[in-house]
């Protein structure tokens, strides 16, 4: 059978792009990891500053191998921690809970890489069961939801914020509240919002469930303030 002119171009495609992968990006893509049992590793952490500056593809691609790796030890975890319960071999205070950190999450969680929205979603739904959570951080709502987001991906951004049991809220200038209300939706009174503009260093807004939000001052010890040197 005589390959198409099309086939043939879809073929000529996929070339390029596995020899792109192997010899731009064979560091990335054809490379050996230095941990032989990630399930032992308490730890995990993904380093996505520098793939954020390479192209969208090759960032999206290392993005989806990270998020796939996150969900698969999620679940064994999950499971594993289950069965030891049902088991009688540990009970609640010994279940080792699985967490996900994602600081600065306007890089990840953002209208323009809908694919990383929707897996995260779907992480927050399904992995209750199993005792996973995650955690968001970023200084910066107008990257999570630009100027020229449509509302179907105002939408899919908003059901990350809404599966958010808790938030932190620290203080806000004017100029993002549009963005943050877009962001957060109902789940914030106007009046909160707007105490937002007004906290002042260390204080912040917390809400632990739709109708119940408190303002609170943390005071952090010299050992934090040197730990983190100022967010350097």
């Amino acid at each position: 059978m005589n390959p198409t002119t099309e086939a043939r171009q879809v073929l000529e495609r996929l070339v390029v792009y596995v020899r792109e992968m192997v010899e731009q990006y064979g560091a990335l893509f054809d490379g050996h990891t230095t941990m032989t049992n990630l399930e032992k590793e308490p730890i995990l952490f993904f380093d996505i500053d520098t793939l954020s500056q390479l192209d969208r593809e090759v960032f999206q691609c290392q993005l989806f191998s990270a998020l796939t790796i996150i969900w698969s030890h999620g679940l064994k975890n999950g499971r594993k921690q289950k069965t030891l319960k049902e088991q009688g071999k540990i009970d609640m205070d010994d279940w080792q809970h699985f967490m996900v950190f994602i600081d600065e999450c306007h890089n990840i969680i953002n209208a323009d890489n809908l694919m990383a929205v929707k897996y995260v979603t779907d992480f927050q739904r399904e992995m209750r069961k199993f005792r996973a959570g995650v955690f968001f951080a970023t200084q910066s709502p107008a990257e999570v939801l630009p100027e020229s987001a449509n509302n179907k991906a105002i939408d899919e951004v908003k059901k990350v914020f809404s599966f958010c049991q808790y938030k932190l809220l620290l203080n806000l200038d004017n100029s993002m509240m549009g963005t943050m209300r877009d962001v957060l939706g109902d789940t914030i009174t106007e009046t909160e919002m707007m105490s937002l503009t007004r906290l002042k260093q260390g204080e912040a807004l917390v809400q632990v469930a739709p109708n119940e939000t408190y303002t609170v001052s943390f005071t952090p010890t010299d050992q934090q303030l040197e730990r983190f040197a100022g967010g350097a």
